[in-house]
């Protein structure tokens, strides 16, 4: 009775936060969109704005899985592809490398537009998997900010930085592959031996269990490998679409003199590799 009482109240909450959380991101998403426009044809201010809007993103996560860890629940299991981006993102922009902005980019932009068509389709279902009323608030608010500046960055770094190469993309399928391999470990209960709480969306990817929302919820082994061949499919598709757009934007923009590089040259750009190479210009500029 106790437990119907509490579902009851949780619903109840969710319906009217759902109409706010819903416009927030819509909001949200009209404006990290509008932004990026407005900066086109700025490649050191977008890069710099990505950049700092990464390490403010890192830092919050940072301080709030410590908090979960040395306060609260006592820890944080890695169950979601979105957790990673909040680490690998910012990892590969410090860096600093022109090869490794495309993986954050198309990375942040993955999570994000999942996030955010998940948002738009169904902003109930998005938030009813917080069963704690106080928690749901700040989950809501948090998951749709955090989300959408993942969005962000994300078609910062894909369209108006630099122009990218196949090549480029490397890097991003090395990265998917070893998290999607993670994600099995968390499975077959490897990393997590007493389980982890609640669903999780990563091995629900990973494992084609995307499945039942076409055959329904008695699947077959060949029902997760025609989906998991499915999402390889799409994802492929995906990144060499975002390949060939970014190179034609740029390729506009650069006949059309919008831009004075098709690449931020490194003394223009943001991480740990521009400010050793412009570290070791200054001191040959010196030595002259």
């Amino acid at each position: 009775m106790a437990n119907g009482h509490i579902l009851l109240c949780m619903e109840e909450l969710t319906k009217p936060l759902s109409v706010i959380y819903f416009w927030i991101g819509v909001a949200l998403t009209a404006l990290a969109i509008l932004i990026t426009f407005l900066l086109r044809r700025k490649q050191k201010a977008s890069a710099k704005l990505a950049f700092i809007v990464t390490m403010i993103l890192f830092a919050f996560k940072s301080v709030e899985s410590l908090y979960w860890v040395f306060v609260d629940i006592g820890e944080v299991k890695l169950v979601e592809y979105s957790y990673f981006a909040y680490y690998i993102v910012p990892l590969l922009l410090l860096i600093g490398h022109p090869r490794t902005r495309y993986t954050a980019g198309f990375y942040a932009f993955a999570i994000g537009v999942g996030y955010i068509a998940g948002m738009l389709m169904n902003p109930e279902g998005m938030l009813s998997t917080h069963k704690d009323a106080v928690f749901l608030y700040y989950a809501a608010y948090r998951g749709v900010i955090q989300h959408v500046i993942l969005f962000f960055i994300g078609i910062l770094c894909l369209f108006n930085v630099s122009k990218f190469k196949k090549r480029d993309a490397i890097p991003l399928a090395i990265i998917l592959a070893l998290i999607t391999g993670w994600m099995y470990l968390v499975k077959f209960g490897i990393v997590y031996p007493e389980g982890y709480s609640g669903e999780s969306k990563g091995v629900f990817i990973a494992d084609g269990s995307l499945a039942t929302w076409i055959f329904g919820e008695n699947i077959e082994l060949w029902h997760r490998l025609v989906t998991m061949g499915a999402v390889l499919l799409i994802a492929a598709l995906c990144i060499i679409g975002s390949i060939a757009l970014n190179r034609l934007i740029f390729k506009r923009r650069y006949k059309k003199g919008y831009i004075p590089n098709e690449e931020l040259p490194l003394n223009e750009d943001y991480g740990i590799i521009p400010f050793l190479a412009r570290k070791k210009k200054s001191e040959k500029d010196w030595t002259i």
